[in-house]
């Protein structure tokens, strides 16, 4: 199942200042929202590590960076920063429209698998600093995957969450949207943590045009951290940045981040690259209401995929890669990527969006 932007339009959350639409409202209380100046970036004191990130205007609006300024080591990490210690961002909707352009040859970090990311919550990404780089990340792979991070620690990080489908068209040269989700919700009087990645293929052409029509934002993965998802083998000295936390001193292996993070003073949203050459345009960052709170009571509704033929051949690639992660909650996973799954229904469109089923050969009857 997937999430269409004509199913969006219903919850009517409007639209921002350049008309991308909004999934979520606009936060009922300490709402605030930041918006790259496009005209003038490096004039916003919200707007920080431009410099590093060696950002240039180009001639379609959009900005490039590479990470060749300051230290020259490759790496990007533009922030778009709270607007105060009082007011950090907490339950956020990210949004920036990249290109992914080439794999640098000058650079000290070498390139990687993933085109860009974009990460919510905590502050500088840095080994003198490990308590500040506590956030939820999603990562767009250059093969067109995606995946769902968590990073508890610097540089102690997750396992990846991978999504439920792949984006259809190259990652390389074509600029795509992305939204990254993350809110706080409460369950049995415990708050957990759910992040979404969104993705719209349509909206911006190559020559970075946007036509607000043609935007169609897809969720392409999603998962809701309640614990047991590890980034480390033992707690360490930080603290907490769990808000039902036992243990405010120490920051435990597989915390939940459901605090703000970040330093006394601020927090971040944040692009991130490594070894590439990029280009992104319409970067913001928006508090939002979460679900269940409020006027919004859920998540904006799935819309169908188109049916498809349950060929007996089809049927035998679903009880092949389907398997029962947890018999005590019931949780389900695809065997070949480890995707999380409903069940066997889901599993119909999953085979089809994600593995591409009747090109691929059944998966392994092993469990991993």
């Amino acid at each position: 199942m997937t999430t269409s932007l004509k199913e969006i339009e219903k919850t009517d959350t409007g639209v921002d200042i350049w008309g991308i639409r909004k999934l979520y409202p606009d936060s009922e209380k300490d709402f605030q929202e930041w918006y790259m100046r496009e005209a003038r970036p490096k004039e916003d004191p919200q707007f920080q590590n431009w410099k590093n990130a060696n950002v240039k205007k180009q001639p379609d609006g959009s900005f490039r960076v590479d990470g060749m300024g300051g230290t020259g080591k490759g790496q990007v990490r533009v922030e778009g920063r709270c607007a105060s210690r009082t007011k950090k961002w907490l339950n956020g909707e990210v949004t920036v429209y990249a290109k992914y352009l080439e794999d640098l040859t000058n650079s000290s970090t070498a390139p990687g698998s993933y085109s860009y990311q974009v990460y919510l919550r905590g502050a500088n990404h840095s080994t003198s600093m490990p308590c500040l780089g506590s956030c939820y990340k999603v990562r767009i792979r250059k093969d067109k995957s995606v995946a769902i991070v968590k990073e508890v620690q610097h540089p102690e990080y997750s396992s990846n969450r991978p999504g439920t489908r792949k984006i259809a068209k190259e990652v390389r040269g074509n600029y795509l949207g992305v939204k990254e989700v993350v809110y706080n919700f409460q369950e049995n009087g415990k708050t957990f943590v759910k992040v979404e990645l969104w993705i719209d293929e349509n909206g911006m052409d190559a020559n970075g045009v946007l036509d607000t029509a043609k935007q169609n934002w897809v969720k392409m993965a999603e998962t809701v951290d309640r614990g047991g998802w590890k980034a480390m083998d033992s707690a360490s000295t930080c603290p907490s940045v769990n808000v039902d936390s036992t243990t405010k001193d120490k920051r435990q292996p597989d915390e939940i981040i459901s605090l703000p993070g970040g330093t006394a003073d601020w927090n971040c949203a944040a692009f991130r690259t490594d070894g590439v050459a990029a280009q992104i345009k319409h970067f913001s960052v928006r508090e939002i209401q979460p679900p269940g709170t409020g006027g919004q009571t859920q998540t904006p509704s799935p819309s169908p995929s188109p049916p498809i033929p349950i060929s007996d051949s089809l049927k035998a690639w679903i009880e092949e890669a389907l398997y029962n992660a947890s018999e005590t909650t019931g949780t389900y996973q695809c065997r070949l990527c480890e995707a999380p799954v409903t069940g066997r229904e889901q599993m119909v469109p999953h085979a089809r969006d994600y593995h591409n089923v009747g090109k691929q050969p059944p998966p392994s009857s092993q469990q991993p």
